[in-house]
């Protein structure tokens, strides 16, 4: 008699407790937990954003926080294990922004906006060396000197190589 009574305890519980989670999902913020932020670049990169617009606007097209795996492609590898390594490695970088040719969106140059110091930043310069694509490295206090942004983006442009010189 005691072990029925347990196990109808029991059963009650969980019923409740089911229906109660139920109740709790059905609302729209638990199906779909998103909203819209504020602003999509930070105030240093809407800055950059604009000075890149102003000067190459007409010539090119300039992509924003573009990641990495958009714009590279990883070659046949032998064995999986080591294609997805290439994957997970590629995953999380991003450029900040991308200045891309007009008629046909081939990259160009990549922006990389350091608004913090960065301590583990090799692998995308590495990325970019082996794929012959020219990355800028800006600071956030190098914005202000629109000049020094204008001339090492063209350097790179140019010469497909930017010297990391701090500037004048």
């Amino acid at each position: 008699m005691d072990w029925l009574v347990l196990t109808l305890v029991a059963f009650v519980c969980f019923t409740l407790v089911f229906f109660v989670q139920q109740r709790q999902f059905a609302r729209q913020v638990v199906q779909m937990p998103y909203h819209l932020k504020p602003a999509a670049l930070s105030p240093a990169q809407t800055t950059l954003l604009l000075q890149l617009q102003h000067e190459f606007g007409e010539r090119m097209l300039i992509l924003s926080h573009t990641r990495a795996s958009q714009v590279v492609g990883i070659h046949a590898l032998p064995r999986r294990s080591h294609w997805f390594h290439a994957i997970n490695k590629l995953a999380p970088l991003h450029f900040d922004h991308l200045l891309c040719r007009r008629d046909d969106a081939r990259p160009l140059c990549a922006i990389r906006l350091q608004e913090q110091p960065v301590v583990d930043d090799d692998l995308l310069l590495e990325l970019c060396k082996t794929i012959g694509l020219p990355l800028v490295d800006l600071r956030a206090d190098e914005l202000e000197q629109y000049g020094y942004v204008r001339q090492r983006v063209t350097t790179a442009l140019q010469s497909g190589a930017v010297p990391n010189e701090p500037p004048p």
